[in-house]
């Protein structure tokens, strides 16, 4: 597991960290205590991570509660939605897609948007390995270039290898991080 300065610095390649205290919070609800961690040990500001097709975005504390709208509360009447647990945080997007902090279980789940009903499924173990294992894919990313694809636009070989050692790195296996790059459209295993 990365320590908070390498996780600090994987994700200063991408956007600023900077501590951030409680008092950054606008939401109208404690936010669960290993959220507020990560924002005063790691603290991504506003970070927009490179992905293959759509970037990641991690937003700051203080822009945290706007990313409820649409997930936790109807944007146009302000109105609590009945599908979304109380222990679920939106805490990065891809596309609209949310990355949930399970307050339940401490784990962020992946769910789609637009398919009716929410059924988010269980990705990373915990806000750390989300945000590292994020930042590594957007640094080969960043580091490819051009040359991430083939004609057919189809994540080059070494590329794919290069995300799932960084991952892996994260997760500790490499079965998990085949599935992580899997469900994040890297591959079709």
């Amino acid at each position: 597991m990365a320590s908070d300065s390498e996780l600090r610095e994987l994700l200063s390649l991408h956007g600023e960290v900077a501590s951030q205290g409680p008092d950054g919070w606008k939401g109208p609800f404690s936010l669960p205590e290993p959220v507020l961690e990560f924002y005063r040990s790691i603290g991504p500001v506003s970070i927009s991570i490179e992905g293959y097709g759509n970037p990641y975005y991690l937003p700051s504390l203080a822009e945290l509660w706007d990313f409820q709208v649409g997930y936790r509360v109807d944007g146009n009447t302000g109105e609590r939605l009945d599908d979304w647990l109380d222990s679920w945080t939106v805490v990065a997007v891809e596309a609209g897609d949310p990355f949930i902090f399970d307050a339940s279980s401490g784990k962020v789940l992946l769910a789609v948007h637009g398919q009716g009903s929410w059924d988010p499924y269980p990705l990373f173990p915990d806000l750390r390995t989300m945000a590292g294992s994020l930042a590594a894919i957007g640094r080969v990313v960043v580091d490819a270039g051009a040359d991430l694809c083939d004609d057919d636009c189809f994540i080059q070989e070494q590329h794919l290898e290069a995300a799932l050692k960084h991952v892996q790195s994260f997760l500790g296996s490499e079965t998990k991080a085949l599935e992580v790059l899997s469900i994040l459209g890297w591959s079709e295993d």
